[in-house]
């Protein structure tokens, strides 16, 4: 009889066991399908980003080559600018040399009219004192210097006029070319930074597409470890009677046993992905510890699961007989079985790097009725 009292009373424990661990495992297939839900939404606004960065690269490669076409005309019209300028310069100073070589030659007539006048007057007095004294010679050649003069008076005039238009000229030339030089520049700046912009889309563009791959293979991953789960939970439904006894929801001590002493690598709850753009909630706390570390129990218990689980690697899961349960994740031995008793302190496995992390550490989570709290409520 006290067999059979024994027998039933292990049933029904263990039968509590499924019940609580079929929670558990339903809410984390509830979070394994939100989280493929999250990545085809970041697959989603990533190809969209994607199409915006490369629609941005074509209207800049547009701009570059108008650019381009732009600045060759600037390079004819500086070749024209510096062709007129030059030519007005060399007009300027053909110019500026007639019009002093005309200056000197009526520096000169004005010496020459001068000694004519000078000859004139003494011609004049000589007649005087002689009849036959001849300065009609001297009159005309006056007259043909004063002709003279006047002629290059003229044309001193028009080149002065000439000069100074020539003047107004080459400072429009010379203002003209450089104008079209430094729009030039400016268009060659504008090329070179949007040829720094080309570059650093088609890196975003790179990087969007790692991003993609990155995001497709954690969603692979994720749908690989949601069948594992969906395959659990079917094996643990099977298994799970109707009876379900009261809990205390208290431990043996106010605070729990660490599990394991390390940094912990990641807290309860949301945090954002490697890629930062990713949301990811994590259901306990991540520890990191060297591979082989003793994973002890954080309190008194029962063996409610001892495996591998897909992405959760090697496997503890503790129910502690009063609505809580204590789950160990990524070992890389497990040191219990299934229905083994366990003290706290126990050691239940070595802590390792097995199922999807990315370095050695001992994921730990605490669930009451199968939901998830934070660990750090109960620790010590």
């Amino acid at each position: 009889m006290k067999i059979v009292i024994f027998l039933l009373a292990i049933t029904l424990v263990m039968s509590s066991l499924f019940a609580d661990e079929l929670a558990n495992k339903q809410k984390e297939l509830d979070d394994l399908n939100r989280q493929i839900l999250e990545l085809d939404n970041q697959l989603k606004q990533n190809q969209n980003l994607k199409k915006e960065k490369q629609s941005a690269i074509d209207e800049k490669n547009t701009q570059k080559k108008q650019l381009e076409s732009r600045i060759c005309e600037l390079d004819a019209d500086q070749c024209k600018a510096q062709e007129e300028w030059d030519k007005t310069k060399q007009n300027l100073k053909n110019t500026s040399d007639n019009l002093s070589h005309k200056k000197q030659s009526v520096q000169q007539l004005y010496n020459s009219a001068y000694e004519l006048g000078e000859a004139l007057v003494v011609g004049h007095y000589a007649r005087l004192l002689n009849e036959t004294a001849d300065a009609w010679v001297l009159a005309d050649a006056l007259s043909k210097a004063d002709g003279r003069l006047n002629a290059l008076n003229a044309d001193i005039s028009s080149l002065e006029n000439q000069r100074i238009t020539l003047e107004k000229k080459e400072k429009n030339d010379a203002t003209y070319f450089k104008d079209v030089q430094w729009t030039k520049i400016v268009s060659k700046k504008k090329k070179s930074n949007y040829q720094k912009q080309i570059i650093t889309l088609d890196k975003e563009v790179s990087s969007l597409d790692r991003e993609y791959q990155a995001a497709l293979k954690s969603k692979e991953n994720l749908e690989i470890a949601q069948e594992e789960m969906n395959n659990l939970i079917t094996r643990l439904r099977d298994r799970i009677p109707s009876y379900r006894p009261a809990y205390s929801y208290k431990f043996s001590t106010p605070r729990l046993l660490w599990p394991v002493v390390g940094e912990i690598l990641r807290g309860y709850g949301d945090y954002k992905g490697a890629n930062n753009r990713l949301s990811l909630h994590n259901d306990g706390i991540d520890i990191s510890v060297p591979i082989g570390t003793e994973v002890r129990c954080v309190d008194k218990g029962v063996v409610a699961f001892a495996g591998r689980n897909g992405g959760s690697g090697r496997v503890v899961i503790i129910d502690h007989q009063n609505g809580f349960y204590s789950i160990y994740s990524h070992n890389d031995h497990i040191e219990v079985a299934l229905g083994d008793v366990v003290a706290k302190g126990s050691v239940l496995a070595l802590s390792g790097q097995s199922g999807l992390t990315d370095e050695p550490c001992l994921h730990f989570e605490i669930r009451k009725d199968g939901n998830a709290d934070d660990p750090l409520n109960y620790l010590e």
